[in-house]
């Protein structure tokens, strides 16, 4: 019993620590006192949990603003002083690999759009550190893609990983291990040319505090959409990351004045993630405490059956979405289901990932 005691007390820690209220007031997420905290199996749980959801380096930036840093065991501050510092400097070094590619792509006279933490970090969050990322994303022209690839490679870049055709993106990275740079022709597999093309008419330039006018960014529109599909279907909110992308967009004041909530719908329901959208709005708003209009829960309510939302509803559950023992494959392979509005979108969407990825079926 006490283990299962601990084992929740470590995670509700944790996803405390990580929502926006604890990245705006650290004593949110880390009260100054807790039954565990002179517990040192406690603390590595916490890093163990935090680093299984990808959420290590905000996790320990609120930690360290909050009064409980100081109080930490001696081994436990030393650890976590360490994957702080490590964490930090991955972001230097993501940061530095960024400025390299801007500068290859501006040279080329090809343009950008940059996509996710890297973006989003800069121009959302309070602050950086709340934002970690694995790779920086860059979103090119795709009739310049080839191009933008030859630049890359022809320097001191390199292929990471297999690139079969059909694929929307090509890892490059000047080492196999290094830092990734992600090179995209399409947000996402089966996007039709015509729907990028609106992306590119629709984005915006020079929004990004400290980088050239000549990077672009999304339109906070459809970067929620994006991110929807991104982080409900493809990524099944594996990570509080996603719920706090899409908080801080959603909160934005471009967002707020400019969101056409029946469009969204609409164009939701016309792409078979009304679902997802549903799904998205109510986890924000009942466990996440995002402002959604009621306008936006009553157009999506409008194209979700009951039954279906009933469905929805049992994926909103946190200790399953962030199980400190992980997800079983049964309820990953259930929840793909749940969120498609169609069950042909299910296998439409697994087949194309998996020759976008370049697996093979075994004989």
């Amino acid at each position: 019993m006490r283990s299962l005691d601990q084992s929740h007390a470590v995670r509700k820690l944790v996803l405390n620590a990580l929502k926006p209220e604890s990245f705006a007031n650290s004593t949110q997420g880390i009260p100054p006192e807790y039954e565990h905290f002179g517990n040192s199996n406690f603390w590595v749980g916490t890093l163990n949990f935090a680093t299984s959801i990808h959420s290590r380096l905000p996790f320990l930036a609120v930690l360290e603003r909050s009064s409980v840093w100081r109080t930490l065991p001696d081994d436990v501050f030393a650890i976590f002083s360490q994957a702080l510092t490590y964490e930090r400097m991955v972001l230097a070094n993501l940061d530095y690999e960024l400025e390299e590619s801007l500068a290859i792509l501006k040279r080329a006279e090809i343009p950008v759009i940059l996509l996710k933490g890297m973006d989003l970090g800069r121009r959302l969050y309070p602050s950086r550190v709340f934002r970690p990322m694995t790779d920086v994303d860059l979103l090119v022209p795709s009739d310049r893609f080839e191009e933008t690839l030859s630049h890359f490679l022809s320097g001191p870049y390199q292929k990471i990983g297999p690139f079969p055709a059909g694929r929307i993106r090509l890892e490059v990275g000047r080492t196999k291990d290094g830092a990734v740079v992600e090179i995209h022709k399409k947000l996402q597999v089966g996007d039709s040319d015509e729907m990028t093309l609106g992306l590119w008419n629709r984005a915006q330039s020079g929004a990004i505090p400290g980088l050239d006018s000549h990077v672009q960014v999304l339109s906070a529109q459809d970067y929620f959409s994006y991110l929807v599909r991104h982080s409900a279907i493809q990524h099944l909110i594996e990570s509080p990351i996603w719920l706090n992308d899409l908080h801080y967009l959603v909160q934005s004041e471009e967002f707020r004045s400019t969101a056409n909530w029946q469009q969204i719908v609409s164009e939701a329901l016309g792409e078979g993630t009304a679902g997802a959208l549903w799904f998205v709005l109510r986890i924000l708003k009942l466990e996440w405490g995002t402002s959604i209009p009621d306008q936006a829960l009553l157009y999506s309510n409008r194209t979700v059956s009951p039954f279906k939302q009933k469905l929805l509803l049992s994926l909103i559950d946190l200790n399953r979405l962030f199980s400190i023992h992980g997800r079983s494959r049964a309820w990953v392979i259930g929840s793909r289901f749940i969120l498609r509005d169609h069950m042909s979108d299910a296998f439409s969407y697994g087949i194309q990932r998996i020759r976008s990825r370049g697996w093979k079926a075994e004989k």
